[in-house]
């Protein structure tokens, strides 16, 4: 019985177009420094483990253009669009019946422009108490996912069982190593709309 979903944030809740960043990246980063991007840049971002400032300057470095750390920022957060208000319908209604979780690899950067534009919808105040039990953002705790210490960190802190939890992500990596750890999962298509099929997933037989 699912008593509990946890939800990816981007590209399931929230809109984004990651082809315009990487795009506006692509016209001044250097592919031939650009090997460890992921790894020595993105990843330790997301963790939180660097600030916005040596994550622009790490962007800087691997750069074939001398520019503006400005337009590194602006390029990183072209992708972000917003959440739209049916889905924050979708989630009120889910609340009345299921424990509400958010589970996200997002950035300081990120995370900072999200919150402006959450506080300027009227239907988004206080948007992580509203419509939420628990959220975890992987800049926060300091893992991301598919590491399982991510997901023990949600499971520990939330105080909620794998079994009855069903965790939504985009991401095949990150839906393979919960399906390990014993969660019921869906792989979400963002060319989709996740109100089209959640009901599908959380009723029982």
């Amino acid at each position: 019985m699912i008593r509990n979903i946890v939800f990816d944030f981007g590209n399931v809740l929230y809109d984004l177009d990651e082809a315009k960043t990487e795009g506006l990246l692509r016209e001044v980063l250097d592919p031939l420094k650009c090997r460890d991007l992921e790894e020595l840049v993105l990843h330790p971002y997301e963790r939180g483990e660097c600030s916005e400032e040596a994550f622009i300057n790490r962007l800087q470095r691997r750069s074939h253009t001398p520019l503006d750390g400005s337009y590194y920022l602006h390029a990183w957060n072209a992708m972000l669009l917003g959440i739209p208000p049916h889905r924050l319908a979708m989630l009120d209604q889910l609340r009345k019946r299921y424990a509400l979780y958010l589970l996200s690899n997002i950035n300081r950067s990120h995370l900072v422009v999200l919150r402006r534009q959450l506080e300027a919808m009227p239907e988004a105040c206080d948007f992580e108490r509203r419509y939420f039990d628990g959220v975890f953002y992987s800049c926060e705790i300091g893992h991301r996912k598919p590491e399982p210490e991510c997901f023990h960190h949600v499971l520990s802190h939330a105080g909620i069982l794998a079994g009855e939890s069903l965790f939504i992500d985009d991401r095949r990596e990150n839906i393979e190593v919960a399906r390990q750890l014993g969660f019921r999962v869906h792989r979400h298509d963002p060319a989709t709309e996740i109100g089209d099929s959640i009901l599908n997933l959380v009723e029982e037989p």
